[in-house]
């Protein structure tokens, strides 16, 4: 309730005699901001009150938003515009997080390089739209294929890689090479055609 009084119900389950709403925005999205008492208010909400809550609400809003462009901000820093994958940037951050707890624990790791080919000539004769919906593909094969504690990332490109921070024998890393083979190489359906 816009610098309104809430129902009473919901004042009781909150356990507030009294209380003042107004709306906080978030892009499209829509919040209700409560400011309450625990105790009764001898004399009703003010026109002054109301305003003040919904100057709280209008710099709560701008709070939100710039915490919401920060945090979108750092996701692009570290995530690939296409694919939503980790980029390089993080990849090389896991990747020394990973050497740098292998050297303390003496727990090997492995990285595989992922490389499309000819993924030029998917884009050459079929189009840019066509390649993007091929990588977008092979980032969900990529996903469904590893571990969940494996990192996944798009270097660029067709280029891709899979860190596997724990790895117990090399028999474990040739079965998963091998999915990743598998899921890579099974055909690729896009609009009614096959792309190998």
């Amino acid at each position: 309730h816009s610098g309104g009084s809430l129902p009473t119900k919901a004042l009781e389950a909150a356990g507030l005699h009294d209380a003042i709403a107004t709306a906080c925005w978030l892009d499209s999205k829509k919040y209700i901001l409560v400011f309450g008492s625990s105790t009764t208010r001898t004399e009703p909400f003010t026109q002054e009150d109301r305003e003040y809550v919904e100057l709280l609400s209008a710099y709560l809003s701008r709070v939100l938003r710039d915490l919401d462009q920060r945090s979108r901000i750092a996701h692009l820093a570290y995530h690939d515009s296409l694919t939503g994958m980790e980029n390089r940037a993080r990849f090389l951050e896991r990747l020394t997080e990973a050497a740098t707890l292998g050297a303390r624990t003496n727990r090997r790791f492995a990285v595989l390089y992922v490389d499309l080919d000819r993924f030029k000539d998917v884009n050459d004769s079929a189009g840019h739209a066509t390649g993007d919906r091929v990588l977008l593909e092979v980032a969900r094969r990529l996903h469904k294929t590893v571990r969940q504690s494996d990192a996944c990332a798009r270097f660029g490109g067709d280029e891709f890689a899979v860190l596997v921070p724990e790895v117990e024998s090399a028999a474990e890393l040739s079965v998963l090479a091998q999915r990743i083979g598998d899921a890579m190489g099974a055909p690729y359906r896009i609009d009614e055609t096959d792309i190998y």
